[in-house]
Parts: C-alpha cells; sequence; structure tokens
C-alpha cells in the first residue's frame, strides 16, 4: 500500500504490541452529508476539495462534514428526528455525541456553514452571515429535520493517523429551493459531479480523496436516481469499518475489521 513511511513505523508497532513507540489517540465522533441530485447524465454529489493547510485531509475531496461537538443537542438546536432514532451501529460504551441526535444536528450544521444548504422542515433558503443557524431556525420557526438525512456508510480512521474520526455519512437530497455552494470555511472550492466521473476522478488522482469518500462512491454508483439513493439508505444499518494492521508472514498486512467487535470484514 502507498502509505506513507511514519504510517508504516507505526503501523509496525502497533502489530507488535510496541506502546512505547506509538500510542494511537481515540477517534472522536464526526459526521458528513452527501447531498445528491438528479443530473442531466443521472446522479450527481456535491464535493468540496479542502485547502492545503488543513491538518487533516489536505487538498482531498470531501463531502460537507465535521466534528460533532457538544453543543449539537436538540436542546441548544431545533431539531425534530425522523422515523428511526438510531439508525447508525452505536460502540460499546457511547458518548451522547454518539447518538443520532448529536450526528444528524452535527451533520445538517456542518452542511449548512460549509454549503449553504439547510436541511429543515421546510424548504427555505437560510440567513445570512450576520445570523446563527439556530437563531434563524426559532426565528422561523422551524427545525432541522433529521428525516431528511439518512444512513450510508461509517468509517472509523485508522490508528495509524494522529487526528482520528468515527465518521457516520449521511445522505440528502439538496432541496429544490437551494442551491449548494462553496462557502469557503475549509475548502478552496466545490462542484457537482457525476458519480461515475468522480470515481473515475479519483482512481487517476485528478480529484484525490479518502478511502471512504470513495467508498460512498462506489456505492452510489449502483444507482441513476436520487429518489432510489434514500429509499435503499432508509433501511440500512451501516457496519462501522476500520483499516487494521496485522502481522502476516513476519510483514505488515492490512484488513477491514469492526472496531467495535472486531469481526474482520476482509482485505484491504
Amino acid at each position: 500500500m502507498g502509505l506513507p513511511e511514519e504510517f508504516h513505523r507505526r503501523a509496525e508497532a502497533l502489530v507488535r504490541g510496541d506502546t512505547e513507540a506509538w500510542q494511537p489517540s481515540p477517534a472522536v465522533p464526526a459526521a458528513t452529508i452527501i447531498l445528491i441530485r438528479d443530473g442531466d447524465s443521472g446522479l450527481e454529489v456535491f464535493l468540496q476539495q479542502r485547502v492545503g493547510s488543513m491538518k487533516f485531509a489536505a487538498g482531498m475531496f470531501v463531502f460537507p462534514g465535521g466534528r460533532v461537538e457538544e453543543s449539537d443537542r436538540a436542546g441548544t438546536v431545533p431539531w425534530q428526528p425522523g422515523a428511526r432514532s438510531e439508525p447508525f451501529v452505536l460502540p460499546p460504551r457511547p458518548s451522547p455525541m454518539d447518538h443520532f441526535e448529536a450526528i444528524s444536528i452535527a451533520a445538517m450544521r456542518e452542511t449548512w456553514e460549509e454549503a449553504a444548504v439547510v436541511l429543515a422542515s421546510q424548504d427555505r433558503p437560510g440567513p445570512g452571515a450576520d445570523l446563527a443557524l439556530s437563531q434563524w431556525l426559532r426565528s422561523e420557526g422551524l427545525s432541522l429535520d433529521a428525516g431528511l438525512v439518512q444512513p450510508w456508510i461509517h468509517w472509523v480512521t485508522p490508528e495509524v493517523e494522529r487526528r482520528r474520526y468515527d465518521t457516520r455519512f449521511l445522505v440528502a437530497e439538496v432541496p429544490d429551493r437551494q442551491t449548494a455552494r462553496d462557502l469557503g470555511v475549509e475548502s478552496r472550492m466545490s462542484t457537482w459531479a457525476g458519480v461515475a466521473a468522480a470515481i473515475e476522478a479519483a482512481r487517476s488522482g485528478e480529484m484525490p480523496m479518502l478511502p471512504p469518500t470513495v467508498d460512498a462512491l462506489e456505492q452510489l454508483g449502483a444507482f441513476d436516481k436520487a429518489a432510489a439513493v434514500m429509499l435503499e439508505a432508509s433501511g440500512r444499518t451501516p457496519q462501522p469499518k476500520m483499516p487494521v494492521p496485522v502481522l502476516r508472514d513476519d510483514q505488515v498486512a492490512w484488513r477491514i475489521r469492526d472496531p467495535y467487535d472486531d469481526t474482520d470484514l476482509g482485505a484491504w
């Protein structure tokens, strides 16, 4: 695998149990929304390229999202639940930020902050920069609507990374009356791309992406319409996945495992 040499050293330390050489950090809860729409040539996704100065995933094409904050609660932000209370698998000892209330609020908040899309109980363009989203929702009598987002995939950053995230990927159709656009918060540009074209651009290096982003796109590739994606997602309970180094013939190899129960999910 084409990993940086430092990651190889950390992987060696992990498989040999050398805690003095490398001690992994905990993965913090994070959430992202894959905005989709029906394009002229099929399903399209909204992608943003992170600025090169970012400490995590610099220069990568990603979906809008970020870490879950302690303030991402229904008591702080107007929010209404969807049909399923916990569509993602919970970790063995969940924190309040691992629950779907916080996950969905964080994902929708980040999507507003980074892409200017508000997934609320009514389809209205959001506030200007001079008014906080929570204030605007209250003034308009609206709530963030968890029924507009559905689970898609769930990935945890491998333990060789310094910054680690337990990321739930959700999917949502961009509302009819709103336009996703780049707000330059953490990105240098944004674009709508056909799913097949985005996958090809990732493989060629034209649009560099982390493996979970490619996984999300490859699973979207089975669908032509946004409505079909949302229907499929409404029944999903994504299994958490994390790349894990293992020792094989005295060499480091990689497997995908469920970090919550250590189920082996195959080679990486």
